[in-house]
């Protein structure tokens, strides 16, 4: 039976999507949007996909995807109804990262979804890309660099928001927007964080932004591992670190990894003696976050759920990303750290291990080198 996917929410982001569905060759059937200018953006992109103003009347139709493509605005009254709609038809989702701006709304979504038995996996495409897959590879399986001590991720941007444009305008901004995409890979490779101990602010002179535009976050976890999180969306020095270019460094006991999300990543040991060069070993990872990622977030989905299992990156799982955001905010709010256990409660398992290991797993992909 063919795998079909229903997109709920026709801005940008899910133009974005499409590219990368079409890759895998997955077929698109239905566009869901109030906004007739989308709509028509839809239809003229996707010809042959029926078109509605509301996930209601999709229900209502004889059309039945295999999931729901959720790509609305995370805020709780445009996420909520289409959760609890989704829920009561069982139809899986894929939600667009983050699924709220706090994590009782999370909360609330994946208590939602398992009441229903709904499955869904939130969409933290980042830890999905060809470069991510060879990470984790290399980190979990293979133990290259031997026990990692210590992390450092960088973006250094200037993401300017269009004054009139919802972007930048909520209570909560660029952590939990943006730092959301290396909370994610970090999720993956160490799990979560025993404490977060963060600071947050804006630039007066990004007027598009009304609350935080940095957010650098340091996280301490149970195993000794300490990772710093630099992120920023309001730098326009001289020395940018994009998107794509942003910068990951993981310390072992055996050599270190520089990783970016896309092109070429770096292998170094240490020579025979402490004042030998480095051995080093460059690798170029075949495969781009734009648009491949996208594309292979939704077919692990897929995967999953022929295989009758949770996927990685299930709402469950996300659950801890957005406690780590939290404690962020309230770290930065309070001048202290914060522990995951202050956030989640009982829900916190102090065991829990790496995200990698949670959910479906497919047969290994040796990315080309």
């Amino acid at each position: 039976m063919e795998n079909t996917i229903a997109q709920v929410g026709l801005g940008r982001i899910a133009a974005t999507h499409r590219k990368g569905y079409r890759q895998q060759g997955l077929t698109i059937i239905a566009g869901i949007d109030p906004s007739p200018e989308a709509r028509t953006r839809f239809q003229q992109d996707v010809p042959d996909a029926a078109v509605f103003a509301s996930l209601e009347e999709l229900l209502r139709s004889p059309l039945r995807p295999t999931v729901l493509d959720v790509a609305t605005p995370h805020h709780r009254a445009a996420r909520l109804p289409i959760v609890e709609a989704a829920a009561q038809a069982g139809l899986p989702l894929l939600l667009q990262k983050p699924v709220g701006l706090c994590y009782a709304d999370a909360l609330e979504t994946a208590n939602i979804l398992a009441d229903s038995q709904t499955p869904a996996m939130v969409n933290q495409n980042m830890a999905f890309t060809p470069g991510a897959q060879w990470l984790y590879n290399e980190l979990l399986t293979k133990k290259t660099i031997g026990a990692p001590f210590f992390a450092q991720m960088e973006l250094r941007t200037d993401f300017a928001c269009d004054p009139a444009n919802w972007f930048g305008k909520d209570p909560r901004w660029w952590t939990v927007d943006h730092t959301v995409h290396h909370l994610s890979v970090l999720h993956m490779i160490f799990g979560p964080p025993a404490s977060v101990d963060a600071l947050t602010g804006r630039d007066p002179s990004q007027t598009g932004v009304s609350h935080d535009g940095f957010g650098h976050l340091l996280m301490r976890y149970a195993s000794g591992v300490q990772v710093m999180v630099l992120s920023t969306g309001c730098y326009y020095g001289t020395r940018p670190v994009g998107y794509r270019d942003k910068c990951l460094y993981i310390q072992g006991t055996q050599g270190i990894i520089d990783w970016a999300p896309e092109g070429e990543v770096a292998i170094s040991r240490r020579g025979p003696e402490w004042s030998a060069p480095s051995q080093q070993k460059t690798i170029t990872v075949e495969g781009r976050w734009f648009y491949d990622a996208f594309g292979q977030t939704m077919q692990h989905l897929l995967a999953a759920l022929a295989a009758g299992q949770p996927p990685k990156s299930a709402i469950e799982d996300n659950l801890y990303v957005m406690a780590v955001i939290e404690a962020a905010y309230r770290s930065a709010a309070d001048r202290r750290p914060v522990t995951l256990p202050e956030i989640m409660g009982e829900r916190f398992d102090p065991e829990y291990g790496p995200g990698f290991f949670h959910g479906f797993q497919p047969p290994p992909i040796t990315p080309q080198s």
